[in-house]
């Protein structure tokens, strides 16, 4: 289950905040896949997350395991996570009837 900031509530606000981890997410895996690829530099990597320097201290390049480590351990729990959170608050949406919408203007 994410965990959502206190003053996050409403679907539309646990929408929001679950997309803007899901790009997060997705920009991690793109630093963590450079490193795999191509290595990066000392900087890069002491932007990454710390729970992520902790489990890969840095070095130039991930070895197959250490990326196969990431993807299984870190990458995919966490967009499960993400991703059960966009359904639900995505299920409690369809329920609102706050707006009128009339088919019409949609054909």
């Amino acid at each position: 289950m994410l965990s959502f900031p206190a003053n996050c509530k409403t679907p539309v606000d646990r929408t929001e905040y679950a997309y803007h981890c899901q790009e997060l997410l997705r920009l991690l895996h793109n630093v963590m896949g450079k490193w795999f690829r191509e290595g990066i530099s000392s900087a890069e990597w002491g932007r990454l997350p710390n729970r992520v320097q902790r489990i890969f201290p840095y070095k130039d390049k991930l070895s197959r395991n250490e990326w196969d480590d990431f993807l299984v351990n870190i990458f995919e729990p966490a967009s499960d996570k993400i991703i059960g959170a966009i359904l639900e608050a995505r299920a409690l949406l369809k329920q609102s009837k706050r707006w009128k919408v009339d088919i019409e203007v949609l054909l």
